[in-house]
């Protein structure tokens, strides 16, 4: 008996010599409510061959021997401005953008 009540002296120091063990921590939800903007660009290529004959719409048929090829930037900027309500998000963006294409081609009847 005194062997059971010196193993639970021992045991119970060692429970209560434990480091105690904290709660993790709950992080605030994220608002996205703010200003906000950006910048953003792009590049484009095109090849493109014709190359036969339209007998559908015109008399005579139309041959028709044409390429495009270009080359096209874009560049542009946008801002912004977000409300959160609960888990709802509005907002109001506005954006410019400037785009640059050198060649066009038109397929005429003729």
């Amino acid at each position: 008996m005194r062997k059971l009540a010196i193993a639970l002296t021992f045991g119970s120091a060692l429970t209560l010599s434990m480091p105690a063990m904290a709660a993790d921590i709950v992080e605030e939800a994220y608002d996205w409510s703010g200003f906000y903007g950006g910048v953003f660009a792009g590049v484009g290529y095109t090849s493109s061959d014709w190359d036969g004959t339209d007998e559908s719409a015109t008399l005579p048929p139309v041959s028709i021997d044409e390429s495009l090829n270009d080359t096209a930037f874009l560049l542009g900027a946008l801002a912004g401005i977000n409300f959160q309500h609960d888990s709802w998000v509005f907002g109001i963006e506005a954006d410019i953008a400037w785009f640059d294409s050198k060649e066009h081609e038109h397929l005429d009847g003729g």
